[in-house]
């Protein structure tokens, strides 16, 4: 699956329905129809019969894991994180949480949290060590957080340097103005000296 970050990411993984229960028969169906709307791209769709069969069945983990999964492909990467988090806490076997992680962790590197990433995805992998495609989402993942860190420093280095600037500027600005008003007080001081002058000047001279 493309993503809109100049690499590709592992898709997630999907989980179909191999068999039927005649006593899960409604909620089954729904899964099935919800898994045909989603290989046709309709995921807001196929989540609806998701949820459904989750009404039915609150504890059905194919039709969360699936609904899961429809929220990430529409774009809902926060909900979709929430959703494989809940799903952590059951009773699983290791196939199925390995997937929880992967899948978790591509929710969170779409969210630009790769550090929750690595961690989901180093957990897929102590589950299963020889899952290929989550080794290299990690890898990417990794590769992303050393991005944005590289950016974040970058950005931090242009605002102090941005604020050491205003601060230059600013004491320029008060070095200037008191100068200014160091010299307006001194030829204020040389009128008033003048003005004296003038009338002692005047003073004299009724004198005499």
């Amino acid at each position: 699956m493309m993503i809109n970050k100049k690499y590709i990411l592992i898709p997630i993984c999907f989980l179909c329905i191999l068999t039927v229960n005649a006593q899960d028969q409604n909620k089954v169906d729904l899964i099935k129809k919800g898994n045909v709307l989603y290989n046709d791209s309709a995921f807001k769709e196929a989540a609806n019969l998701y949820q459904k069969s989750l009404d039915i069945d609150g504890g059905y983990f194919k039709a969360a894991f699936n609904l899961a999964n429809a929220k990430y492909k529409q774009g809902q990467y926060e909900e979709s994180s929430n959703l494989f988090n809940q799903l952590k806490s059951k009773k699983l076997n290791n196939q199925d949480l390995s997937r929880i992680y992967h899948n978790l962790g591509n929710s969170k590197f779409m969210e630009n949290k790769f550090e929750e990433a690595i961690e989901a995805y180093k957990e897929s992998l102590r589950i299963n060590p020889n899952d290929n495609e989550t080794r290299y989402n990690l890898a990417l993942s990794k590769k992303m957080l050393k991005d944005q860190k590289d950016q974040k420093d970058q950005k931090d280095q242009k605002d102090q340097k941005d604020q050491k600037d205003q601060k230059d500027q600013k004491d320029q600005k008060d070095q200037k103005d008191l100068k200014d008003e160091k010299s307006l007080k001194q030829k204020n001081n040389e009128k008033i000296l003048d003005a004296i002058n003038e009338e002692e000047k005047e003073t004299l001279k009724k004198i005499k």
